[in-house]
């Protein structure tokens, strides 16, 4: 799950090629979260990668709407 947070947070800084790749280890580390699939998907569009991203998209639409745990709603 840490991964996926540091996928956002490079995402905040636009560090797209960090972001991909922590991304990627959160998918590696943890391949039933959407929003993983969603997140590298929009970074790749954002970087021009279209088929890239189009390939993320569907999975997406497979897994649902599983997201990343707010930590925060742990307490």
């Amino acid at each position: 799950m840490s991964f996926g947070w540091r996928g956002r947070s490079h995402a905040e800084m636009v560090d797209r090629k960090s972001e991909i790749a922590d991304f990627n280890m959160a998918i590696q580390t943890k391949d039933d979260v959407s929003e993983y699939y969603r997140y590298r998907g929009d970074s790749y569009r954002e970087m021009g990668y279209t088929v890239e991203s189009q390939s993320d998209y569907p999975k997406v639409e497979t897994l649902g709407n599983k997201k990343i745990i707010n930590p925060k709603s742990l307490i």
